[in-house]
């Protein structure tokens, strides 16, 4: 009986895993890490060709193109482009011929048109405008053909700002306006009948 029991103990049943090892002999296992922290969000960049809509050189457009994503234009549009919040990018074979409201844009091809850009436009080498610009800032690169007028707006302030006067400094030294002198005051005549004490 005793050696029975001896060899059952020593004997394990298949698929109950295997003794663990003595500690001077168990494998060295690397301290546990602390969790990681999550990774911060990756910073909102220029969207890579393949996320724009891509408008090619053998397409045409006539009339109203309205859009929240960013457009990418080799081809011909005729009428209106109103993107709310994204890029109108006007590839080098590209040629519109629309009043576009945008956020930005970007010309390389040719662009004919009233212009409306709430933050910014650029108009590259290759790139030809005729037309009305208002925007909020504008970049040209040398031998980019412009014909019409811009106007740049500004952005505009909030309320309690502008409302407050701000102090210009002229490197002057500052001169104090003089206190005004005090009103002469009337004492009232004492009527009759009246403590005056």
């Amino acid at each position: 009986m005793w050696g029975k029991k001896d060899r059952d103990e020593m004997e394990e049943p298949v698929g109950r895993p295997a003794s663990p090892l003595p500690a001077a002999q168990t494998p060295a296992r690397p301290p546990a890490a602390a969790p990681a922290a999550p990774a911060p969000a990756p910073k909102p960049s220029a969207p890579s060709l393949s996320q724009r809509t891509r408008i090619g050189n053998a397409m045409v457009v006539r009339g109203e193109l309205k859009s929240r994503e960013d457009i990418y234009v080799d081809g011909l549009i005729e009428g209106a482009v109103k993107l709310e919040q994204g890029c109108l990018t006007i590839g080098t074979k590209g040629n519109v011929q629309a009043d576009v409201e945008t956020r930005s844009l970007v010309l390389l091809g040719k662009l004919k048109g009233k212009i409306q850009v709430s933050e910014r436009i650029e108009i590259r080498k290759t790139g030809s405008f005729e037309g009305d610009i208002v925007a909020g800032n504008i970049v040209m690169e040398d031998g980019a053909v412009f014909r019409g007028s811009i106007d740049i707006l500004r952005p505009k302030q909030p309320q309690a700002a502008s409302s407050q006067a701000q102090p210009v400094q002229t490197g002057l030294p500052s001169i104090a306006p003089k206190p005004a002198a005090p009103k002469p005051t009337d004492p009232k005549p004492a009527t009759p009948g009246a403590d005056v004490t």
